[in-house]
């Protein structure tokens, strides 16, 4: 069973996280009520800016937008990469949980460039089918995971990456179920270093919305993919 309150467990979880995956450029803290505001810098720079289809479809942080990221964090999972120096948020790797049962209610997005997002990956989820090929009515879902610019290329990402691999190990729930979305070439290639298991892919070029494609100009980033992951502690 998934514990879905923030407890000691968490605590206990996230410190012997910190002992075994190494940050030797900034610490790593939970994302907490008093640092949302801190936290939210990071999707508004990396999922505005970078994403490959926000930025193909102009996508803005607007309320609604922010909404989704703060549902996240405030699960209390979710934790950031902070330089002791300067205070500077260097990285983030959010994590929710997720439920069989939960369903996207995309028709009342009223943000239009959301509604094109969450369509597409809900489309996506259906194909990877995550519940059903693993037979599990619950899981941890990764839910964005960014570095900001003047941080990148150290090798954070993966580490953020596998820290969220590791916290969840460390909780007492075992086996551990991941799914997880990614829409770039890096992103794609780290959760594929990791071992995560492709289970749908859908190219931009050919996610057509009343005979037009949708996410153009994406770059050398051709696809979303879907991810899944069965890990346990042993």
């Amino acid at each position: 069973m998934i514990p879905h309150q923030f407890t000691q467990l968490h605590c206990s979880a996230f410190a012997k996280t910190k002992k075994e995956v190494c940050f030797p450029e900034g610490e790593l803290v939970f994302i907490t009520e008093d640092r949302l505001d801190d936290a939210l810098s990071m999707p508004r720079q990396c999922f505005i800016d970078d994403e490959p289809m926000g930025k193909s479809i102009g996508v803005q942080f607007t309320e609604e937008f922010k909404l989704y990221w703060l549902t996240t964090f405030r699960q209390g999972l979710s934790f950031m990469l902070v330089n002791p120096t300067n205070g500077d948020i260097m990285g983030f790797r959010g994590i929710c949980t997720a439920l069989k049962e939960d369903k996207e209610e995309v028709n009342q997005i009223k943000d239009a460039s959301l509604r094109k997002i969450f369509s597409i990956l809900g489309l996506l989820v259906k194909e990877a089918d995550f519940f059903g090929r693993y037979d599990i009515e619950e899981c941890f879902h990764f839910f964005g995971l960014g570095v900001a610019k003047q941080y990148r290329k150290r090798g954070i990402a993966k580490r953020l990456m596998e820290a969220g691999i590791v916290f969840l190990r460390n909780l007492d729930v075992d086996p551990v179920y991941i799914k997880s979305e990614g829409t770039s070439n890096f992103s794609q290639k780290t959760f594929e270093q990791l071992g995560f298991e492709t289970l749908a892919e859908i190219k931009y070029e050919e996610y057509e919305v009343d005979g037009e494609v949708v996410f153009k100009n994406t770059g050398e980033h051709k696809s979303v993919k879907a991810y899944g992951m069965k890990t346990s502690k042993a």
